[in-house]
């Protein structure tokens, strides 16, 4: 069994120690609503930069249809999920 540590960060934007499969919220730019999801992908991206700091989201419940992919950017697979059913963001965006 792991653990996850919420922490803070200078916007109060809650930064967790993810795993693949934890249950999360993403923060949407409005910072009023949340996208519900599954994390899917965690690490660098070829279409960012190549930092460690991006997670793939699998959108659930209302949030399904409401993403940007289907777990692949610019031909390239990260996971498997419906059509706008997936969003990619930084840790500072994800509240577990």
């Amino acid at each position: 069994m792991t653990s996850s540590t919420t922490k803070n960060n200078t916007n109060n934007t809650a930064v967790v120690d993810l795993q693949l499969n934890d249950p999360v919220n993403v923060i949407r730019s409005t910072h009023q609503m949340y996208f519900e999801g599954i994390v899917a992908h965690l690490g660098p991206v070829k279409f960012g930069d190549r930092s460690n700091d991006w997670v793939g989201v699998r959108l659930t419940g209302n949030s399904v249809g409401l993403g940007k992919n289907d777990g692949s950017v610019q031909s390239e697979r990260y996971f498997r999920c419906s059509p706008q059913g997936g969003v990619f963001v930084r840790k500072n965006k994800v509240i577990r």
